[in-house]
């Protein structure tokens, strides 16, 4: 047993020696024959002789009745077959179209394409549609093998192989195809690249018949990739012999340091000329002049130079006089890039200067506007050596050049040479301190207009010349227009900027509508409104605002031309306006304007009702005149009856109410003249935090007491010029008014407060100016102010009270008090919740001292002394007459004041007492005649009015004293009797 087991271990041994020297033996003649395949690929002229080739190699490797290439679109959106074979049979590629390539497929070719690796289907069954789709007619294949062919790194396309046997292909196969394919890919590389070269030639062989200067273009790397054949001649060699050589060879080594550093100006983009020495075939040298240009590729590159050159024997005057004609136009078409680049004058300036220094040799250049204003030159823009000492800003004095500007005007060149050769001027003097010698300037004209020049300095004589000022004025043109294009887009960019911060700073909403209506602008304010008109937002499509159709703000409304709109939810009240506009997409578009009007709607609601009120307080002024006329008369004549020894008793009693009547009668016309701002003011400073205090005392004594009277002061002092009897009256009636608004009781609240109003502050009250303003509070809990009430509360003889028990004066008075005094008043009223009155007042800011009152005068009898009496009312008159005679006095008397002049020129009169409202010559007019016939003389105004323009006209004349109406006679006895002395 044991010769047995032994046996067998060694003839299982020499089976598997035998098994392993086959498979080496196979895999030596697929390595050979995989190297034939890359060898017979390397030597196919062109691509159908490849795909032949790799069919009948790889069916020597493998088992592969259909054979296939397939090739995958730049993008990697498709595979497309190439060749196809089924046997003999070469099919119609034509017929087959194109696959879809999906990345994420799970198997078949689009799975080998994107893992970049073999792809085994060992049977085509499950999936016959995707295996067999590449075929036109139904195959008889039953597996297949994927190879992708990898150049570079990148699938470029498929080998694909199949057999009519099920699971034909092994890993092996599929890694000896591998290489296959990736032979058969670099072999398809260099086809194309064979293809592209032959392209290149035809392209060479048209420049060979087209130009005559040598071509060379090299590679990055500076190896000779195509030379024409002037090149070759001139260098003695054939083209083959170049091309594929370093530039080194034609090259001495005394001259690679010019090219290194062309090359290096090359990868850089950069384009330029220079001479070089070249190595011919022979061993000599040849100069040329050699053209630079950097070659880069579609995706920007550097992929190497394209060289130009001649020879410059004989040629050499020519070519440098078309150098530098070349670099001319190379600046004029800089400073064209410039031009179009700039934004300023200075910018522009200073681009045309960098090309003026390459193209003149000089000390410097400079660009100069003219500002004939200031009579001066001032440079904008220069670039000066050290030698020379003038930058952008230097100022040049153009007086006693008057012949050199007149020259600029007309396009005249400034040429000089030398600038000790001409006449002295402060120009010359200037520019030698600088330090220049000589200069040329070229006038800058833009439509027969002179905007400035563009000159050149040198600081030594004789330096420059006629060429240079050719130069100069091929550029002048053009950088005139350059420069006054520059000033224009400067003040339009200055001009939008404004224009911009003024409608962003604008209080008006503005929005900018294309023709569909979308917002495409809004500035600061329509950007605020727009959530309380609108749902829509910059960028949606404007349809309705203030729940209105946007077709109704785009027509024009009769009239001032905008649209009203008020929102009563909000109390806010807007204006809009639109007008079309064009140059926003072909159909136009609008501009939207919107205007919050709420405050200046409530500020005109308050001057109408102001003006209203003034027109109301002159009539009522006009009356209470009538009134106290008649008053007067009525007390005068009931007085006058009293002192009557023989009264009866009962009538007396009867004079007396008749009196107190009259008197109560007088206090309802202090109402009206309070109102009408006519009472006369007693205005002395005053602190309104005592006051008040003082005053809340007396009021907490009449007032219910279910109603809570409370005084709140902020930080003082609260100093005013003021009226303390007017002002109490205003706050009393104020507080009355309260109380009235509240029967079942509640709170008053009085408040003192100080406000400053600034020049471009929104003042509370229509009219109030800037300042310090005493703000007077007094709100209560009441009932309220109905909306249909509130415009005529200041209205006298308006009153909601029941007849009997209210005049409808009490807040005319406090309308007046606070005007009489440089006020301002204010209401704030909800039905059902109360009712707030502000009063703003001046504050003082300097108090002046009261001054010492007058002595009380002494009553006395008359001496028989004269008075002529003035008065155009006759019963007043007659009563007047009657007083003053009682009390001693002689009296005269005269209707008007023609016939008061009358009798004061035909009598001695001691006193004149007159009316100051009289038709015809005025009170104050009659005054003036009298003092200027009598300068001594003695007056006594009497006036109906209360504080009144012409009292106060009256007064600057040279009366006396006023009294006003009504009177009593122990006040006139005793004004009279002081008067006279």
């Amino acid at each position: 047993m044991r010769l047995l087991t032994l046996i067998g271990q060694r003839v299982a041994a020499a089976i598997a020696a035998m098994r392993a020297r086959v498979a080496a033996e196979r895999r030596a003649r697929q390595l050979i024959v995989v190297n034939e395949i890359g060898q017979a690929l390397a030597a196919a002229p062109d691509l159908l002789a490849i795909y032949r080739i790799a069919r009948d190699g790889v069916r020597r490797l493998v088992d592969a009745p259909v054979f296939g290439i397939s090739l995958l679109d730049p993008q990697g959106q498709t595979i497309t077959t190439a060749f196809m074979a089924e046997g003999e049979t070469e099919l119609d590629v034509r017929q087959i179209p194109p696959l879809a390539h999906v990345p994420d497929a799970r198997s078949g070719r689009s799975r080998a394409i994107a893992a970049a690796r073999p792809e085994i289907i060992p049977d085509l069954t499950p999936t016959g549609a995707e295996g067999n789709a590449i075929v036109a007619r139904e195959p008889r294949a039953r597996s297949a093998l994927y190879v992708p062919m990898v150049v570079e790194g990148r699938v470029i396309g498929l080998l694909e192989v199949r057999s009519y046997r099920r699971a034909a292909y092994t890993p092996e196969d599929a890694a000896l195809l591998q290489t296959v394919a990736t032979q058969i890919g670099l072999a398809l590389q260099n086809a194309r690249l064979l293809q592209e070269a032959r392209r290149l030639a035809a392209f060479n062989a048209e420049i060979v018949n087209s130009l005559a200067e040598g071509i060379i273009i090299m590679d990055e790397a500076g190896y000779i990739t195509f030379v024409n054949p002037a090149a070759a001649h001139l260098l003695g060699y054939e083209p083959q012999e170049l091309t594929g050589q370093h530039q080194n060879a034609i090259i001495p080594s005394d001259q690679r340091s010019i090219v290194q550093a062309a090359m290096r100006r090359r990868r850089r983009g950069l384009s330029d000329r220079y001479e070089l020495e070249l190595l011919r075939k022979d061993g000599r040298r040849v100069p040329v002049l050699v053209s630079d240009v950097p070659r880069f590729d579609e995706m920007g590159r550097f992929v190497g130079s394209l060289a130009v050159f001649t020879e410059i024997s004989g040629w050499k005057q020519a070519e440098e006089a078309l150098q530098r004609y070349a670099e001319r136009l190379q600046a004029l078409r800089a400073l064209d890039s410039a031009i179009l680049a700039a934004q300023s004058p200075e910018e522009v300036a200073c681009q045309a200067l960098r090309y003026i220094c390459r193209l003149v040799p000089c000390s410097g250049a400079g660009v100069l506007a003219y500002q004939p204003a200031t009579g001066e030159g001032v440079v904008l823009a220069s670039q000066m050596n050290s030698e020379i000492r003038i930058g952008p800003g230097f100022r040049l004095s153009l007086a006693g050049v008057d012949w050199e500007i007149e020259a600029s005007r007309r396009g005249e060149i400034i040429f000089v040479p030398d600038l000790l050769a001409i006449s002295p001027s402060p120009a010359q003097r200037a520019l030698l301190a600088a330090g220049v010698r000589s200069y040329i300037a070229v006038p800058l004209r833009v439509g027969g207009e002179l905007q400035g020049w563009l000159a050149i300095v040198s600081a030594s004589p004789g330096m420059l010349t006629t060429e240079h000022a050719e130069i100069l004025q091929e550029v002048s043109a053009q950088l005139a227009v350059a420069l006054y294009q520059a000033d224009l887009r400067a003040a339009l960019a200055a001009q939008e900027a404004r224009l911009s911060a003024l409608v962003e700073r604008l209080p008006e909403g503005v929005l900018l509508l294309d023709g569909d209506h979308r917002i495409l602008l809004t500035n600061p304010a329509a950007q605020e409104m727009l959530p309380v008109l609108t749902d829509a937002h910059p960028g949606d499509v404007l349809t309705h605002l203030a729940g209105r159709p946007l077709e109704e703000f785009l027509v024009a409304p009769p009239g001032n031309g905008w649209h009203e709109v008020v929102l009563s939810h909000l109390r806010r009240t807007f204006q809009m306006a639109a007008r079309p506009v064009s140059g926003i997409g072909p159909s136009g578009g609008w501009v939207l304007v919107v205007r919050e009007v709420t405050q200046e709607r409530f500020l005109q609601a308050q001057l109408e009702q102001q003006e209203r009120l003034a027109a109301v307080g002159q009539l009522a002024s006009g009356i209470a005149h009538d009134f106290n006329n008649l008053l007067t008369t009525i007390i005068l004549y009931a007085q006058m009856a009293l002192e009557h020894p023989r009264l009866p008793s009962d009538l007396s009693q009867f004079l007396r109410v008749i009196i107190g009547e009259s008197q109560q009668a007088t206090q309802l016309v202090q109402q009206v003249l309070d109102f009408s701002r006519r009472a006369p003011m007693e205005a002395r400073p005053m602190d309104l935090a005592p006051f008040l205090k003082e005053l809340t005392k007396v009021l907490e004594r009449t007032i219910p007491e279910s109603i809570r009277l409370r005084l709140v002061t902020g930080a003082g002092p609260f100093l005013i010029r003021g009226d303390p009897a007017r002002l109490q009256q205003a706050v009393i009636n104020m507080v009355l008014n309260a109380r009235d608004a509240m029967p079942q009781g509640g709170e008053v609240r009085l408040g003192l407060s100080r406000l400053t109003v600034g020049w471009e502050d929104q003042p509370p009250l229509a009219g109030m100016e800037a300042g310090e303003w005493v703000c007077l509070e007094i709100a209560d809990t009441g009932t309220g102010i109905p909306p249909e009430v509130l415009p005529h509360i200041f209205e006298p003889f308006f009153t909601t009270k029941p007849r009997g028990l209210g005049t409808g004066l009490g807040l005319a008075q406090v309308y007046g008090i606070v005007q009489q005094h440089g006020g301002h008043i204010g209401v704030e009223t909800e039905v059902g919740k109360g009712t707030t009155f502000r009063v703003y007042l001046p504050l003082l800011v300097e108090e002046v001292s009261l001054p010492e009152p007058a002595a009380e005068g002494l009553l006395h009898a008359g001496r028989g002394e004269t008075i002529l009496l003035v008065e155009d009312h006759a019963t007043l008159r007659a009563a007047g007459r009657e007083i003053l005679q009682r009390l001693g006095y002689r009296v005269l008397e005269a209707a008007n004041g023609w016939e008061a002049l009358e009798v004061y020129a035909a009598e001695r009169v001691d006193l004149v007492l007159t009316d100051v409202v009289m038709p015809g010559m005025s009170g104050a007019a009659l005054v003036e005649a009298l003092r200027r016939q009598n300068p001594e003389v003695k007056i006594i105004a009497v006036t109906g009015y209360g504080e009144d323009p012409e009292v106060e006209h009256i007064r600057q004349a040279g009366v006396l004293e006023v009294v006003r109406k009504p009177f009593e006679v122990e006040r006139l006895a005793e004004m009279v009797r002081r008067v006279l002395g």
